[in-house]
């Protein structure tokens, strides 16, 4: 995750960088996690807990808004 290019990328074993999600779309993550199939992240400035398909397909879901001080994906 890199929130100053504004993307999320994964790695492959032969090295090679594949980018799951860029844009606007992150809007500023601040902690990033993965489970089974899905890339979540929770934001810095809107509060929400974000999940998208960790191969970059399909579009971002917003699972929850308004989340109080959020910290981390972990505590959600």
């Amino acid at each position: 995750m890199d929130t100053k290019l504004s993307k999320i990328e994964s790695v492959k074993q032969n090295g090679n960088r594949v980018i799951v999600l860029q844009g606007d779309n992150l809007r500023h993550p601040i902690s990033l996690d993965v489970f089974e199939s899905w890339v979540y992240w929770v934001t810095r400035d809107s509060g929400e807990l974000i999940k998208q398909d960790k191969f970059g397909r399909g579009v971002p879901v917003v699972v929850e808004r308004d989340l109080v001080n959020p910290t981390s994906v972990a505590g959600v």
